[in-house]
Parts: C-alpha cells; structure tokens; sequence
C-alpha cells in the first residue's frame, strides 16, 4: 500500500512537470525574441521653419514604419542656451544615440562634449558640429553649403547682369550653413566688381524678421537692384516688404532651399531662382538606425543641391511635395 502511494506520488509530479514545460519554454522563447527598441534623441534648432516641421512628419511616419525605434524631439527655439539643456535632457534620458543640428555650432561645444564622455553615439546632420567635436561623432548627414553658396551667387550675378546694387540677408550667425553658405556666396560675387553690396542684414532664417529688416532697409536706400536672402522663408519677407512699398517691379529677389512655395514664385516670376536642399530625413534616420545596429558608416555622407530657375522650375515642382 505504502509503495503504491509512492507510485501514484512520483506519477503525479511528472505528469506536473510535463504538463508545465510548454507554459516554460514558450515564455522563454517569446523573451528572447523580443526585438531591441532604440531610443534616439533629436536636438533640433527650431520648430517654426517649413523644414522642421516637415523633418518633424518623416519621423511620425519613420516611427509607424519602424516600430523598433522611437525618437524624442527637441526644440531650441533660436536659442543656443535652450539647445545646450535640450541635450542636456537627452543624456538624462539615456536615448542610444543622439542626432543633432546645431543652432550655434561653437555654442553647443560643452553639451556635445558630454555627450561623447558619457558614451553616447552622436550624429550631425543639416549643419555640422563645431571642428573640435568632428573627431568624436559618428558622422553628418547633410551637404556641401559652400557648393549651394555658390550656387546662389552665381545665379544672383546673372540676374544683375554682373552689375548693381546688392542687399544680402543672412540666417543664423555662427550656425554651419550660414558661415558655408557665404563663403561660397562671396567667392563668386567677388568675381564682379560692378556689383556693389549696400548692406548686409541678419533675420535668422525667418520670414517675419526679414520682412521687418527690409522695410528698414527700403526707407534708408533709395537705389536697390537685387536682394538676396540666404533661405526662402526671408525671400518671402523680403518680397512682402517690397510688395507693400510698391518697389516690385524695380526689385528683384532671389533665395535658397527650394520649398514647394518657393518653385511656385519662380514658376510665377516673383523669385529669380531658388536653390534646391534635401531635408534629409529619412537619409539621417537611417543612418541613425544603421550606427546602432553596429554598421559602418561614412564619416561624411552629402546629399545633393541644384539651381532652380524659370527654366526648369515646373520640372522640380511637386504640389504634393511636404517641403
């Protein structure tokens, strides 16, 4: 009897045992194929330029596409203190990688400092770091703004017919793109002695204060040929202060970056010309997403820019294009 009451003991927790492994393993296996979620942080410069918002769309839709990443998106809102705490922030948060487009290159040295000290993977793109912090990022994503610059002045000097009265209206002092854009801008008008520079006004890529700035400057000069604005969102303040002063048709503009609304106003011959940028996402993101997968990537990857003219403006023109 004794012996039976062993049996019927012995049976009874094998029958537990067995009937349990397939509670076990399943479990076990679901764990260890859950799939890795990485957490980037993006520092941005602003919230308000058509470019940022339209980067903001690619990675709402990058997120649906690829739910193994998860981004956290920052604004400095045109302020190089604000940017440096945004960083900040993102080494708090832990994220795995931090990308970033800096307001003020040199500005944001000491946040992008800590950010390699604490082993964080870091990326630019747009607008490349500061020389100092090059070494210790991954990569940047972005493109030659010399070459745009360039472009821009080219395309300027023959709208003057290399001669004439020129206002310059710049973006962010101290940011990459604005210290590239010029230096290629300046390289070609200097080319042309006959063209002469009035003055040269800082709106920080914003339309409003472009516009403010060049009702000043339409009151203090009487004799303007040409404006050029280094982005499309000034080049709009600036042809809205022309408009209003009633100087059109003595007033030419041209501008960079190629948003839909600005093909449109050379289609329509308010702008003389426009320069076509990339707004590289989802190219960074993915380049993002390669770094923590363990890939190799270049230390510089350039996305391209051309001209765009009356002449070839309805070949560029994409009515559902989001920038």
């Amino acid at each position: 009897m004794k012996r039976a009451k062993i049996i019927r003991k012995v049976v009874l927790v094998g029958m537990i045992m067995v009937f349990s492994l397939p509670l076990v393993y399943p479990l076990a296996a679901v764990s260890q194929e859950k799939p890795q979620v990485w957490l980037i942080g993006i520092s941005q410069p602003n919230d308000t330029h058509p470019i940022r918002r339209a980067q903001y769309d690619v990675v709402r839709w990058y997120e649906a596409e690829h739910p193994n990443v998860k981004f956290i998106v920052t604004s400095a809102r045109l302020s190089a203190d604000k940017q440096s705490a945004d960083v900040e922030t993102l080494i708090v948060r832990r994220v795995d990688l931090i990308m970033v487009c800096p307001h003020q290159s040199q500005a944001l040295v000491p946040a992008l400092r800590r950010v390699i000290k604490a082993g964080i993977p870091l990326m630019a793109f747009d607008r490349q770091v500061a020389k100092s912090i090059i070494p210790g990022s991954i990569t940047y994503v972005g493109m030659d703004y010399v070459k745009k610059g360039s472009l821009g002045g080219k395309l300027t000097a023959e709208a003057m017919g290399g001669k004439g009265n020129l206002v310059i209206i710049e973006g962010v002092q101290g940011s990459a793109s604005n210290i590239d854009n010029f230096k290629g801008f300046r390289s070609v008008i200097e080319k042309y002695p006959d063209i002469h520079v009035i003055t040269d006004q800082v709106a920080n890529y914003q339309r409003e204060q472009a516009l403010n700035i060049m009702e000043t400057i339409l009151l203090a000069h009487k004799d303007i040929d040409f404006v050029f604005a280094e982005n499309d969102e000034m080049g709009f303040g600036v042809l809205a202060a022309i408009k209003t002063a009633g100087r059109e048709d003595e007033i030419k503009v041209g501008s960079m970056d190629g948003q839909k609304e600005a093909i449109e106003a050379v289609m329509n011959g308010e702008l003389a010309f426009t320069v076509k940028m990339p707004i590289f996402f989802p190219e960074a993101l993915d380049v993002g997403v390669e770094i923590l997968e363990g890939k190799t990537v270049d230390k510089k990857i350039l996305l391209p820019s051309f001209p765009v003219t009356k002449e070839n403006a309805s070949e560029h023109y994409d009515p559902e294009a989001i920038f």
